[in-house]
């Protein structure tokens, strides 16, 4: 058994709203947060399995001790050290003497976060040089996406639901659902709300990272609540453990309740959004949520509030009239650069994009137009997944830090705090090396349908092949990086193409390009060289249904290197 190590045994805290919930009824549904008592530890594999073992063995073990009436299960997790359930009085009285619990609270709900962005956040430029979010995956927890949507349908990478309101707002009437048809979006928010990241352009207007996959996660029902701050926790647990392909996730949702500060230990509920939001990050997955809209000066909701999220508020575009916020609040004039009278801002606030009015994909084909800080919060995470793809292995801390780099600087007159606003074109700029770039006659450098050598044949697969760089192309021995396009070339399979600098160990999970089978396709990359002088590259593909092999072209435009 796993005990919290030495002192004296305490009683576990219960929030308040946990004793008010017991006036109206016999049983609540509460979240249970313990000591797994292992170190917070996601950055091998192994660490992750000790983990999740000590989650498992105290699941298992808190739950035996119960009596049938006095906890019900409702959720547990694989890699996030509490339990969800309803609980009897007596199974509370039970629980707050074992020294393992450290807190028990209500299982909050909320909302949605409700209420033309490109071009004040210059997203235009970064795709119009090639970077659009190719080979990058999003995860966006919310109500779904419409399936069908000429704009989407392409762009799904995978479906799965939590959500547990009314007894089961999942599609198919249960709390959860896997696979294809598991978010389908009977509210409109979610479809919304992926349309901004990656919507193709036909029917709505393009998104900011076109290109991008989603992984659409259902957790919000048809009248964009949700429940139970278990459900988005679930979600999470479930991107950590079956999707280590998602590089970024959204979340443009919160709690009723709001937080001053970091909220990561405030509740049980909380501390559980924290783990698994840590432990993504950890492992190279950066999250984003949406501030909330409350007109909160000093406060978010939660899971906005985790230290770990990158909180998202909310500025006006341009000039569109005066505004009326349901009963929230009114701004009599409206301009660029405004913050928006609704939207909650802190000292926790990482920073502020345009969210209100924002047009995009919605129900049956067509386009919706919502405004709120849950639009501003997936076009930052649409400029990260740009980001990603030029310079791919970028950790979340330095991902973060590009994307407040900003030459623009917005202030919420309700409490006089100052945020940067997010600047795309500065943010890719901060996220590469501090380096001069330097153009080159263009110039194809490796091919691999030509006879085998040190730049043609064999064709790509699963085995790494090192490329010397320096030296070739125009490209000096001393460059830190190029810039090139790659192209796949008809291969036999669906699969990625991999380009990373010759002297990591191992290849990133980021890809260069993907590709279906049969296609030509092309794409613009940074790629870093060795950092210990050798001007090498690694590359090799990957394809998820066994070995193939695909011809690839590379193309040279440019390098970077110190001034």
């Amino acid at each position: 058994m796993f005990l919290l190590a030495g002192g004296a045994a305490r009683a576990a805290v219960v929030g308040p709203s946990v004793y008010k919930a017991f006036e109206k009824s016999s049983e609540v549904r509460v979240v249970v947060s313990y000591d797994p008592g292992v170190p917070f530890d996601f950055s091998t594999p192994a660490a992750k399995a000790i983990f999740d073992a000590a989650v498992n063995l105290i699941d298992n073990d808190i739950l035996a001790r119960f009596l049938p009436s006095e906890f019900s299960l409702l959720r547990r997790f694989v890699s996030v050290n509490a339990l969800v359930g309803t609980i009897s009085m007596a199974g509370l009285l039970h629980l707050q003497n074992d020294p393992r619990i450290l807190r028990i609270d209500v299982d909050k709900g909320g909302r949605a976060h409700l209420v033309e962005a490109r071009a004040l956040a210059r997203i235009d430029p970064v795709l119009s040089v090639g970077f659009t979010g190719r080979g990058v995956t999003v995860a966006i927890l919310d109500s779904g996406l419409d399936e069908q949507h000429p704009d989407l349908m392409n762009d799904i990478a995978g479906e799965q639901c939590f959500c547990s309101g009314n007894g089961g707002c999942c599609p198919n009437r249960q709390t959860s659902q896997s696979g294809p048809g598991a978010a389908a979006d009977d509210n409109g928010h979610g479809t919304n709300v992926a349309g901004i990241v990656t919507s193709d352009g036909t029917i709505a207007p393009r998104g900011a990272a076109p290109d991008a996959k989603v992984v659409a996660v259902k957790v919000l029902a048809a009248d964009s609540s949700f429940c139970c701050s278990s459900d988005i926790v679930a979600g999470l647990d479930w991107i950590l453990n079956n999707r280590p392909d998602v590089n970024l996730v959204n979340m443009s949702l919160g709690t009723a309740d709001l937080f001053s500060g970091p909220c990561d230990s405030s509740t049980s509920y909380t501390s559980s959004y924290a783990t698994a939001i840590n432990a993504l990050r950890q492992r190279g997955t950066l999250v984003f949520a949406s501030a909330g809209n409350n007109q909160a000066a000093r406060a978010m909701a939660a899971p906005a509030c985790v230290a770990n999220v990158v909180s998202v508020g909310a500025v006006y575009d341009s000039d569109i009239g005066p505004e009326t916020f349901g009963n929230v609040c009114t701004d009599q004039t409206t301009q660029a650069d405004q913050v928006t009278c609704f939207s909650n801002s802190d000292t926790q606030t990482d920073l502020f994009a345009p969210g209100a009015i924002t047009t995009s994909t919605g129900l049956g084909g067509s386009v919706s137009s919502y405004l709120g800080t849950s639009q501003a919060s997936p076009l930052v995470a649409a400029c990260a997944a740009d980001i990603l793809q030029a310079y791919p292995g970028t950790t979340p801390d330095a991902l973060e830090a590009a994307l407040k780099q900003s030459p623009t600087r917005v202030t919420d007159p309700k409490d006089g705090l100052s945020f940067p606003r997010l600047d795309c074109q500065a943010a890719l700029s901060a996220a590469g090396p501090n380096l001069s770039y330097y153009t080159v006659t263009p110039c194809r450098l490796i091919d691999t349908r030509k006879a085998n050598g040190p730049f043609g044949g064999p064709a790509f697969g699963t085995t790494t092949r090192m490329f010397q760089i320096g030296g070739n192309c125009g490209v000096p021995t001393t460059a830190k990086a190029i810039l090139v396009n790659v192209a796949a070339i008809n291969a036999a399979a669906a699969g990625e193409v991999v380009l990373y600098a010759g002297n990591m160990s191992l290849a990133p999970a980021t890809k260069s390009i993907s590709f279906n089978a049969g296609q030509v396709l092309s794409n613009n990359a940074v790629v870093g060289l060795a950092t210990d002088g050798s001007g090498t590259m690694n590359a090799l593909a990957r394809f998820p249904n066994g070995s193939n092999q695909v011809n690839v072209a590379i193309d040279v435009y440019g390098y970077f290197d110190t001034p």
